[in-house]
């Protein structure tokens, strides 16, 4: 590869308190052995805040690994977020799709920011643990993220 490396982000979302919530942490648990750290960084957040803007101004590419109440159970949904400018309402919080839009009216520019979500089955009080149904879904997440990353993210 020719030119500076692309500079890549994994978010992985959810308080590890919740039961399947837990579920980014342990995908970015999974992740930090399989790639390049000089090229990918990998970070666990309990939420989005406005804060994350200028992480994601710094990289080109990010992706968000979150637990869901919704979906399909067993599949792993993805989406490419878009960053176009408009109004933003924020209040303490930011929403996942609100924050390349942020990014970009900061920053003049946006990574390319992908979201990766599996329907949860249980987001009672419990330390770590995910159900049987999203454990399974721990290594499809983890490869999916692999291919989004492309080869030049991944260690050699």
């Amino acid at each position: 590869m020719n030119g500076a490396r692309r500079q890549r982000l994994v978010v992985g979302l959810g308080n590890t308190l919740r039961g399947d919530d837990a579920l980014g942490a342990l995908v970015i648990r999974e992740l930090s052995p399989l790639v390049d750290p000089d090229s990918v960084q990998l970070l666990q957040c309990a939420a989005v805040t406005p804060e994350l803007a200028a992480t994601l101004a710094a990289v080109d590419l990010v992706v968000f690994i979150d637990a869901s109440r919704n979906g399909p159970i067993g599949q792993v949904e993805y989406r490419q977020l878009e960053s176009e400018t408009g109004g933003l309402p924020f209040t303490h919080g930011c929403g996942i799709a609100a924050l390349p839009q942020l990014v970009r009216q900061l920053y003049g520019h946006a990574p390319t920011a992908y979201l990766l979500t599996v329907r949860g089955g249980s987001f009672d009080l419990q330390d770590g643990r995910l159900t049987p149904e999203m454990e399974a879904m721990v290594r499809p997440i983890v490869e999916k993220t692999l291919a989004l990353l492309d080869d030049d993210g991944r260690d050699r």
